[in-house]
């Protein structure tokens, strides 16, 4: 399975929302549907069922701490803030497991804007510390990693910026950086949970799944490695790795 969107076919999603924690805030949707959208017949928790979608915060807004019961990536793509103490920007990079609570998420003076990227259904956020009983009930072991990338000024040569590590079960996460008309694969689907793609600057022009700016791919485990394809301005993407479906 591939799911892929554009910034712009994202863009024709755009809703308002307000979350269990009163924030409201843009969302735009790339593929899947979260709870607010599909309150009927979800998927099995801990099934593989990718949702993407970008979160816009009003500047000076808060989402207050909470967890979900899926693994996500979140990458911070527009704005500014703070996750927790953690000054964020242009492009920081939050893995969650399941079950791991952070935050608060607060927008800076020109709000901040976040990628938030799933391999699995989640029923709806758990705001701390109301759920702290529901937290000790599920009893799993919390899991976070903050990280960042930076865009830089066009290739000149491909590399790969490791963000986070492979680990045992697959979860990894890199910066790749490709000159104009250059090519790199990523990592065999297979030895994770699934595989998102994000395309930071220029473009990727893989006939089969070209990506722009903030253009967003998902891979299951059951692809191929996909390679990419440099564009005429080079090529700077994310890609994303989540742990083995247990």
């Amino acid at each position: 399975m591939i799911l892929a969107n554009s910034r712009a076919g994202a863009e024709a999603t755009r809703k308002r929302y307000v979350t269990g924690d009163g924030l409201e805030s843009s969302v735009v949707r790339y593929f899947g549907l979260t709870a607010s959208a599909n309150p009927s017949a979800p998927p099995q928790i801990g099934a593989l069922y990718p949702v993407a979608f970008r979160v816009e915060q009003d500047p000076g807004t808060v989402s207050e701490p909470h967890f979900h019961q899926a693994d996500q990536f979140q990458v911070f793509v527009e704005g500014d803030g703070f996750l927790g103490k953690t000054p964020v920007r242009e492009v920081t990079i939050q893995y969650a497991g399941a079950y791991t609570p952070y935050g608060p998420i607060v927008a800076g003076a020109g709000g901040v804007a976040y990628m938030t990227l799933r391999n699995g259904w989640d029923p709806g956020a758990l705001y701390m510390p109301g759920a702290r009983d529901q937290l000790k009930a599920f009893a799993k072991k919390p899991r976070a990693i903050v990280t960042s990338a930076r865009i830089k000024e066009q290739p000149a040569v491909t590399e790969r910026e490791e963000l986070i590590a492979t680990a045992a079960d697959g979860l990894e996460a890199a910066c790749w950086r490709v000159a104009a008309g250059g090519t790199f694969t990523g990592p065999d689907p297979a030895t994770g949970g699934g595989q998102y793609w994000v395309c930071l600057a220029g473009d990727d022009t893989n006939p089969a799944t070209p990506m722009e700016r903030l253009a967003c791919l998902f891979l299951s485990p059951d692809e191929p490695p996909r390679t990419a394809v440099a564009g005429a301005a080079g090529l700077q993407a994310l890609v994303l790795q989540f742990p083995r479906l247990v």
